[in-house]
């Protein structure tokens, strides 16, 4: 297993993710269930949520009937995920893993993978996380995920190159700021983030520098269909009114061919 990231978001502030990061969870989650009960017939399918971070998606999903795996690097992740959405006989089953490393853990009906694969910098890992997505999957399998798309992620970097949010929480006043720098040969994302912390007790500040790398059409296309993939459909959201080239992200879903 590959060692974890010690990045601050996905460890000691954790617990501060869902202050940080705004998203539309109960509509995304509705797209995510329309796309896989429209393709497979499976009245409770079994889904993977690979990189699933605090456990939101998870455990909303395992709500709509599925039957959830929620996998994440980041013990500290896993931990407060099942703290928070692993009790119930229908909670999501959350464990720290790797998913470059998903065999003991198949079969699954459905994938689903948000803002992981921009992590991986070796050419032959974004290659293989592919065949090994393929590998968990049961023949006509879906496979539902996000990637950073370069040539738009460069347009809206330079347009704003950094991102502040000061937010009031349960443990003190929390001031998020990140600043992104653009390496264009490697098609990378060179990001300094800052956490501070401040509350009755004292304060916490924590820095961090990390390198993110987008995707293009033609490598996502290329390596899907190495991997026995067919896409079925791109969108620029998990939403079906946002066309494909509208957003910085690629949003792709495609059936494992049998």
């Amino acid at each position: 297993m590959r060692k974890a990231s010690r990045r601050p978001f996905y460890h000691d502030f954790a617990w501060a993710y869902e202050y940080i990061i705004d998203a539309p969870l109960a509509e995304r989650c509705a797209f995510i269930e329309r796309v896989i009960r429209g393709a497979l017939a499976q009245a409770r399918p079994r889904l993977l949520d690979a990189g699933c971070g605090p456990g939101h998606y998870s455990a909303a999903l395992a709500q709509r009937g599925f039957q959830v795996v929620g996998l994440d690097s980041s013990e500290d992740f896993v931990r407060q995920a099942q703290d928070t959405y692993g009790q119930g006989m229908n909670a999501p089953q959350f464990l720290h893993g790797d998913i470059l490393h998903l065999g003991d853990l198949a079969p699954f009906d459905a994938i689903l993978c948000r803002g992981v694969l921009n992590d991986l910098l070796d050419p032959v890992e974004r290659q293989r996380v592919f065949h090994e997505f393929a590998r968990a999957l049961n023949p006509g399998g879906l496979l539902l995920f996000d990637v950073r798309d370069w040539t738009k992620t460069v347009e809206r970097i330079e347009q704003r190159p950094e991102f502040l949010k000061t937010v009031a929480t349960d443990r003190g006043t929390l001031t998020f700021h990140s600043a992104t720098i653009l390496d264009f040969p490697a098609r990378q994302m060179r990001i300094h983030e800052y956490h501070h912390l401040q509350s009755r007790g004292g304060e916490s500040k924590q820095a961090y520098d990390f390198v993110m790398q987008c995707w293009t059409h033609e490598e996502v296309a290329e390596w899907l269909y190495a991997a026995r993939f067919q896409i079925v459909q791109e969108l620029g959201a998990y939403d079906e009114r946002v066309v494909s080239g509208a957003t910085d992200r690629m949003v792709i879903y495609a059936r494992l061919l049998a």
